[in-house]
């Protein structure tokens, strides 16, 4: 083994932690005076400027114009009714028809604490479309029953 390196044994390990039980760290009931708490947060945000982590109050202003403005269907990846990814519908939505309280298919009440959640479950044909009425918020347990149903019923028309 090389000149002052040592491979801490499980024993050493065990002695070592006993020895430090109960102790405190050594700047537990050590105070900050207000003079050391102003250089030190000066030193952090100078640091921060310099690695540009801080943007000038003229920045944050224009950002913030920016991102008014790009919103919708000015934002730069804005794909308008052109939307294939399912995730992305339904989060469109989620957004545009609120959640019930109730179920649409058996009308019993949504349960707070989560045992009895809603979803939504598209109604149109089962395909994706951006119209919010084209669904309905149910329990999962009816959900699946509806969906069941609906293929059921197309496979006796195949």
């Amino acid at each position: 083994m090389p000149k002052g390196v040592y491979v801490k044994t499980e024993e050493h390990k065990r002695k070592l932690s006993e020895k430090l039980k109960g102790r405190k760290p050594w700047n537990t009931d050590k105070k900050l005076s207000e003079e050391h708490k102003r250089k030190i947060s000066r030193t952090v945000l100078k640091r921060k400027q310099k690695l540009g982590y801080i943007n000038s109050p003229e920045a944050r202003k224009k950002m913030s114009e920016l991102a008014k403005v790009r919103t919708g269907e000015n934002a730069s990846n804005w794909k308008g009714d052109d939307v294939k990814n399912v995730t992305a519908i339904h989060r469109r939505i989620l957004k545009l028809k609120p959640k019930n309280d109730r179920c649409d298919i058996c009308n019993k009440v949504a349960d707070k604490k989560g045992k009895t959640k809603l979803e939504l479950s598209n109604i149109k044909n089962h395909r994706y479309t951006l119209n919010p009425d084209d669904y309905q918020w149910v329990h999962i347990s009816c959900h699946r029953k509806y969906d069941k149903t609906y293929l059921n019923f197309k496979k006796e028309l195949m």
